[in-house]
Order: structure tokens, then sequence, then C-alpha cells
């Protein structure tokens, strides 16, 4: 299916009967353990090998799966030709020879994920790779592996503008799947002292849109007004009031919740 990842890839070809293998019966194929005398670092280095000479491809979730050119090659039409070095390799190659310098071995494949959505991104707006993000990014994205718009600000290299235009893209890669994204008046705070207090704006809010009885009127302040909220911080219950979109019966109602919930986060 073409959806696994290098390490799952190279487990199989080096005959590492794990649970997962087991499980997908991936030690009953042909090709299970026909590679067991070549070190974990060497199959990595074919593995690049392979996707710089364009045999094969990573897809956004992460999986290698054959091109074009690769199919020729299964086929018997083309041959390939690799650097000896690489069948010699030992597992854990000196930093000054890897592709990524001063990312761990494990962390390779996701780099590989990386650069190729980057690609992907870059090729669709007809601009060099390096206006979407360095390779230094990509370093740092797969290192530390965020999982939220927050964390993905604080990556190297990761402007409020890329995030708004890249983050999906990025976070995306490193779940290998789907991620959902806060509300757009959230999105903006990423990566923003604010953040933080809007959440805790929609947490103390939740608790009291029927009142602290459960039995009064609904009332809400949408996420627009609370993003406004965060930004402004409001010192008393009057300030409240005058925000956009809150009034005086939202004061009254969430006032002293939205005041704490200020305090709190200036402490």
């Amino acid at each position: 299916g073409e959806r696994f990842g290098v390490e799952h890839l190279i487990a199989v070809l080096r005959g590492e009967a794990g649970d997962r293998i087991r499980q997908l019966g991936h030690d009953r194929l042909p090709t299970f353990g026909v590679g067991a005398d070549i070190e974990k670092g060497g199959w990595r280095g074919i593995f690049r090998q392979l996707y710089a000479l364009g045999y094969a491809a990573v897809s956004e979730m992460g999986g290698w799966q054959v091109t074009e050119a690769g199919r020729g090659v299964l086929k018997g039409d083309e041959t390939v030709m690799l650097r000896e070095d690489a069948m010699k390799r030992r597992a854990k190659k000196p930093a000054k020879e890897r592709a990524a310098p001063g990312l761990a071995p494990e962390d390779d494949e996701l780099f590989a994920a990386l650069k190729a959505r980057r690609s992907e991104l870059a090729k669709a707006r007809g601009v060099p790779a390096y206006v979407v993000f360095h390779d230094a990014t990509l370093i740092d994205i797969a290192a530390k592996k965020p999982t939220t718009l927050d964390a993905l600000s604080q990556c190297h290299g990761v402007g409020a503008k890329k995030l708004e235009t890249f983050g999906r893209d990025f976070l995306e890669v490193v779940a290998a799947g789907p991620v959902e994204l806060p509300h757009p008046a959230r999105q903006k705070l990423a990566g923003d002292p604010s953040g933080p207090l809007f959440d805790a704006l929609v947490e103390a809010q939740a608790g009291l849109m029927r009142g602290e009885t459960g039995t009064d009127r609904f009332l809400i302040c949408t996420n627009t007004t609370l993003a406004k909220i965060a930004e402004k911080r409001p010192r008393d219950v009057a300030e409240l009031e005058r925000i956009p979109g809150v009034g005086a019966l939202k004061a009254e109602r969430f006032g002293s919740a939205f005041l704490a919930c200020i305090e709190a986060t200036d402490n």
C-alpha cells in the first residue's frame, strides 16, 4: 500500500520480526530478511540515494512510494547505480556525513517527509524551497515534533506569516495524518502570550453559559470577542464591558471569572 516509513521498511529488509511486523504479516513477505547483511545506517543511505535519484518519493504522511522511474527499475528496464560506500556505512554515521547535521538518526525519516512536503509547497507556488522554510527550520521541527501551532511557532524560523500559511501542512507531516486546528481567532494568537489567556477564557466561559446555577439565560462571547479580551486584558468590569461584543449582561455574567483569568496569566 506504499504507506510505511523507511524504518519499517528497513526492519522488514533486515528480518527484524517485531510485534507490528508480525501483526501485519510482513514477516511472511518474500523480501523479509533479504537485506540482513546491511546495517540500518547503510539502508538509510540507500533509501536517501533512491530518493535523490527519483526512484522513490515520500508522501505527506511519511510513506515511501515508488515513482514512475522506480517502476521502470522494477520491470528491469533500468539499472540502478548506487554509491558503494552506502553498503558499508555503519549504523551510526559521523555527524558530518548526516543528511541533517545535529538530528538524531531516528528522526531522518520525518526530516525527509518534511522536505518532501516543502518541495510540494514550493513547486505549487513556483518559488525555491528555502522560501517556504530553510533546512534549519525543518531540522528543528523534526527534532521538536510540534503538535500544535503554538509549539510550531517556537521552532527556528517560523514567523507569524509562515505559521498561518504553512502551519497545517507541516503539523500534518509530524502527525502523519490530518490535524484539527483551533478557531481562526485562536490561530491568530498562536505563539502570542495572549494565546494561553484565550484558552483560559474559553474554559471559564464554558462553565458559566447558563450562569452559576445552570438555569439562567444562555449567554456566550464569540471566539472573536474572547480574542479581543485576551488582547486588551481589561483590568475591571467597566473596561470589559466596553469591549465590542461584551456589553453589560455578559460583563456581569463572566466578569469575575474573566478578570481572574487575566490576573492568573499575568502572574
